[in-house]
């Protein structure tokens, strides 16, 4: 889906009150971005809840550590959870990084 916005329609559509539910669920069908900043931008990042592939990741997000927990809990080998949440953490930063870019997105001037 690419496409060109014009310039400052993904600002519009992430400032507009009515694509927010409290302060950290965003949900706009109009923006083609899967994760945006928060309503405050120095809280971090959140997902766009209109997305199926929002909520994929959501899912992955949540279930690859519970099931590692769960899975850990039933053996001995405590520590292999600590190096397996830590080699997790650095794929899911750039994880979230890939998908915060807008490129393919163009606003127009």
């Amino acid at each position: 889906m690419n496409g060109k916005l014009p310039k400052g329609t993904l600002d519009k559509l992430w400032s507009d009150p009515e694509n927010w539910r409290g302060n950290a669920c965003y949900y706009c069908k109009d923006d083609p971005r899967i994760v945006v900043y928060k309503r405050h931008k120095w809280m971090g990042y959140t997902f766009n809840a209109a997305h199926g592939s929002a909520w994929l990741a959501i899912l992955l997000i949540v279930g690859y550590p519970l099931g590692m927990i769960l899975w850990l809990a039933r053996t001995p080998e405590a520590y292999l959870l600590i190096f397996l949440l830590g080699s997790y953490l650095y794929p899911l930063r750039c994880f979230f990084k890939y998908l915060s870019a807008t490129e393919g997105y163009e606003e127009g001037s």
